[in-house]
C-alpha cells in the first residue's frame, strides 16, 4: 500500500526514467492483479504503462456496490489502525500496516464465515446465490428486479478482495466479477418462487398446466407448471 499522488500525467520521458531508475523504490513483491475504481489516478497513461511495465492486471468489476463494499473495507482498516495508534501513542502507523493487513486477511469473514486467506477456488463454485439490491448495471438485456433471480457461482478468483464469476440456471455467463458482500446464498428449503403473471393454460393428461413468467425472471425462464402447484401467499 502506497500513498496516492495528484490525478495527473508526467511527460513521457518522465515516466520512462521512473520506471527504469527504480526512484519510487518498486518494492520486491510486485501484485500480479489490481481492484480498482475507474478514478483518474488509476486510468491515465501513465499508471496504465506502469501496469504493463510490470505485467500487472488491472481491472474494475462491472458494479455500482463501490460506496457500500469500499466503506465498509475502509471502516475496518480504519479501526484497526485507530486502535494501533492509540496504543502506540502515535500517529505513523505505516511500519504497522503489513501486520494489520495480516490480521485483517487472517480474521473470519462474517459473510463467508472464513479467513480471507482460506477462500480457494472451488471451495464455493456450483453454490446458488442471489444477487444484492445494490448491484444495479447487468449486461444481460433483462432489467427487472435482479435479487428474485437465482445464479450459480461458476468461478472464484483470486484477487484482493476475492471477487466471484455467475452464470444463470441456464448456464449463460454473467458479464462482470461480483464481491462477497454483493451475494446472498441461496437456501432451497426456506424459499418459494413467486409468479408475475399467467401468460397460457393447458390441460396434459387429464392435469390442468399454466404457462408462468417467474417474478424477477426474463422470458426465456417461463414454463409450464401443474395449476395444483401453484398456491396464493
Amino acid at each position: 500500500m502506497k500513498r496516492a499522488k495528484i490525478k495527473k500525467e508526467e511527460p513521457e520521458s518522465k515516466v520512462r526514467k521512473r520506471e527504469y531508475s527504480g526512484e519510487d523504490e518498486i518494492p520486491d513483491r510486485i501484485p500480479v492483479e489490481i481492484v480498482t475504481d475507474k478514478g483518474k489516478e488509476f486510468y491515465n497513461a501513465q499508471i496504465q504503462r506502469l501496469f504493463k511495465f510490470h505485467h500487472i492486471r488491472h481491472y474494475t468489476p462491472k458494479t455500482e456496490l463501490k460506496a457500500a463494499m469500499v466503506e465498509r473495507a475502509n471502516r475496518t482498516l480504519k479501526t484497526r489502525l485507530a486502535k494501533y495508534m492509540t496504543f502506540s501513542n502515535s500517529h505513523r502507523y505505516i511500519d504497522a500496516l503489513p501486520a494489520i493487513v495480516f490480521g485483517i486477511n487472517h480474521t473470519v469473514n462474517r459473510g463467508i464465515g472464513k479467513k480471507p486467506v482460506q477462500v480457494s477456488n472451488g471451495e464455493f463454485i456450483g453454490d446458488t446465490v442471489r444477487i444484492s439490491k445494490l448491484r444495479k448495471t447487468f449486461d444481460k438485456g433483462y432489467e427487472k428486479g435482479f435479487s428474485e433471480e437465482l445464479f450459480k457461482i461458476s468461478d472464484i478468483l483470486p484477487s484482493n478482495p476475492v471477487t466471484y464469476r455467475l452464470k444463470d440456471l441456464k448456464d449463460e455467463p454473467i458479464d462482470g466479477k461480483f464481491y462477497e458482500q454483493e451475494l446472498t446464498r441461496y437456501t432451497e428449503s426456506t424459499d418459494v418462487f413467486k409468479v408475475e403473471k399467467i401468460l397460457a393454460k393447458r390441460r396434459v393428461k387429464g392435469k390442468r398446466q399454466c404457462l408462468v413468467r417467474w417474478y424477477g425472471y426474463p422470458p426465456e425462464f417461463d414454463s409450464w407448471v401443474n395449476e395444483s402447484e401453484l398456491h396464493a401467499i
